[in-house]
């Protein structure tokens, strides 16, 4: 079983490797939805950071496709 990672409540944007953690993804997956347009990013600097409110809209997406695929 991995480390879960503890993040903070007061952060307001994670690297992708910190949102792969969150969710319970790989890095890979998680790029593949950012590469789709599923997951928007924003560069600062060298780094893409996916800001938590983002990542939280997506989720609740993912939850809704999957309620409506069980129906």
């Amino acid at each position: 079983m991995k480390p879960t990672t503890t993040i903070p409540e007061n952060v307001l944007a994670l690297g992708l490797r910190d949102a792969a953690a969150m969710t319970g993804l790989s890095r890979s997956t998680v790029w593949r939805f950012i590469k789709a347009g599923e997951i928007r990013t924003m560069k600062v600097g060298h780094r893409r950071l996916i800001m938590m409110t983002e990542l939280h809209r997506w989720l609740r997406q993912k939850q809704g496709d999957e309620t409506q695929t069980e129906k």
